[in-house]
């Protein structure tokens, strides 16, 4: 028997005395490609820490990739939805210090070609870069890192319409690929490459046709 990708059983949840699970009981197969949509402080970064290992819930437990979250985060590339460096970092440092190996910076350099990043910006400092041109740099690593599971928070946050496409497509080869996804979005096109399209309401998860997702998140928190 196959273990799921990642498991929630019964998980009951508070952040800052605020509830954001109640009785939360979820599985994610491996191999599939999953959308997680919602309004802010639905739940969305917080299911992402809970499999993790980054929050511990006051009930129940997760389970990712068969064990523990904690032991099993190296085989994980994850992308928070806020992520900080040193503003005088350039470009080409925050490359060289993300990546793994020599592969992983030319994967790393060939996404970045693929989203048209401009060869001038590797030397400019990142308080100089556009939000845009700093979530590629994030993206072209945790894209490329050759991982069995990705957690992707808001991952096309700045970016324009023709670099939202080229993310999606390395989303839909990554599927292809046979690894699990999971990403938040509040974009119902950003969606179509999904699987699954699971929305939160009431404390909890629930898987959606694309059509209803639609209708239902465009009914709840107004038109996208």
């Amino acid at each position: 028997m196959i273990d799921p990708a990642l498991s929630f059983k019964n998980v009951q949840l508070y952040r800052k005395q605020s509830l954001v699970f109640e009785d939360f009981s979820h599985t994610f197969d491996p191999g599939k490609c999953y959308a997680l949509m919602g309004p802010n402080g639905s739940g969305k970064s917080s299911l992402l820490h809970l499999a993790l290992g980054l929050v511990t819930p006051q009930k129940g437990f997760c389970t990712l990739l068969g064990g523990a979250p904690a032991q099993a985060r190296s085989r994980v590339s994850y992308l928070p939805e806020k992520l900080f460096f040193f503003p005088s970092l350039t470009a080409q440092d925050l490359l060289r210090t993300l990546t793994t190996s020599p592969d992983h910076r030319a994967r790393a350099d060939d996404f970045l070609k693929m989203t048209a990043f401009r060869s001038e910006l590797y030397g400019k400092p990142l308080k100089d870069l556009s939000k845009g041109s700093y979530q590629k740099i994030l993206l072209s690593v945790s894209l490329t890192a050759e991982k069995e599971v990705y957690f992707l928070d808001e991952p096309t946050t700045g970016l324009d319409p023709a670099s939202v496409d080229k993310v999606l497509i390395v989303i839909r080869d990554l599927c292809t690929q046979g690894r699990t996804l999971l990403f938040t979005t509040h974009s119902a096109y950003e969606t179509k490459e999904a699987h699954t399209l699971l929305t939160f309401q009431n404390h909890s998860l629930f898987p959606l046709e694309n059509k209803k997702a639609i209708d239902y998140y465009n009914n709840t928190w107004g038109a996208l």
